[in-house]
């Protein structure tokens, strides 16, 4: 997808950096930390913050926001990730996050909230079709019988957004 585009990835674990590089060649990578991008002022017209938010705490997020903007040019549009937080009756049953390393998953009006707080404001979003479930030792167990099963990953993650497991992607552009 990237291919017909000029990109930098960048992470602060070099493991993932080199995953990445393997993966997609074409692409330039860089240790960085969210909190201080190592890049110019309004440098990129795309910023991808794909499932990073969550692993956060509250005090932190905005800065990283804050951070995504700074490097994001003034027609840009930052694309953001993160499971949906909104709290549903078998979230209280079966467990909050999809994550055990994320601090907190934010329901929709927090995320919007974050990026005005951050200096954007979000022009749209949507639920994206994939497989998160509720953390823990059996849904984990569940996860990795159909790893190599293509034909149940797409019933099941249905199964789970319909629970409120589901992941929601954002378009956000700066504020002028």
């Amino acid at each position: 997808m990237l291919s017909a585009y000029r990109s930098v990835g960048a992470d602060v674990n070099l493991e993932r950096l080199r995953f990445a590089a393997g993966e997609h060649p074409g692409c330039s990578y860089t240790a960085q930390s969210a909190f201080h991008l190592g890049f110019r002022e309004r440098t990129f017209d795309a910023v991808l913050c794909l499932e990073v938010i969550e692993h956060f705490p509250d005090r932190e997020r905005v800065k990283v926001i804050t951070e995504l903007f700074r490097v994001l040019s003034d027609r840009g549009i930052l694309i953001l990730s993160t499971p949906d937080g909104r709290s549903t009756p078998w979230k209280i049953l079966l467990g909050a996050k999809c994550e055990k390393s994320h601090f907190r998953e934010l329901p929709q009006a927090e995320v919007e909230d974050l990026v005005r707080d951050g200096g954007g404001s979000v022009i749209g979003h949507r639920p994206v079709q994939g497989l998160i479930q509720p953390a823990g030792k059996v849904t984990a167990m569940i996860a990795h019988c159909v790893a190599d099963k293509p034909g149940l990953r797409g019933p099941l993650g249905e199964m789970w957004a319909s629970l409120g497991y589901r992941t929601l992607l954002y378009a956000a552009a700066r504020v002028r």
